[in-house]
């Protein structure tokens, strides 16, 4: 379901799924980091979300390093999609920051990424591309994704 979603319909997807905690990779998390990456048992994984996020992934698992991202924004201040609507506070303190222009998901209602646990294919959060998405699952796999209340 994931391939078909973030691959061959070319989606942005946040995977919600429990996880190996005996995974050698997760070992490396620094426990401060740990707590905040899980939930519940599960683990939240953004897949898709560009060619530089991906190049970058694909670099952590060739070095044996996890990818822990950040949606870049003071809570609940909104998605950005660009580097220069970054809040000023958090361009600060970044090690790095890199341009690489507008988000290829933006929109103008200021969506983030879609959310579905797939332990029950509850939908966390109907995000960027969800009508899309449920369609997929709708009309592939048949099952019918439900908006959050």
């Amino acid at each position: 379901m994931v391939r078909r979603i973030t691959h061959d319909h070319d989606l942005p997807l946040a995977v919600i799924a429990p996880y190996r905690r005996d995974h050698p990779l997760l070992a490396t998390l620094d426990p401060f980091v740990h707590k905040h990456a899980v939930k519940n048992d599960t683990l939240n994984i953004l897949l898709n979300a560009g060619e530089l996020r991906n190049v970058i992934a694909d670099l952590a698992l060739a070095n044996d390093v996890v990818c822990v991202g950040s949606s870049a924004n003071v809570s609940l201040s909104g998605t950005k999609y660009r580097l220069e609507d970054v809040d000023p506070e958090l361009r600060a303190i970044a090690d790095v920051e890199t341009d690489y222009g507008l988000c290829a998901h933006h929109n103008p209602q200021g969506l983030s990424s879609t959310m579905i646990d797939f332990r029950d294919f509850r939908v966390q959060r109907a995000g960027a591309c969800f009508e899309r998405i449920a369609d997929v699952m709708q009309k592939e796999f048949g099952i019918e994704l439900q908006r959050p209340n």
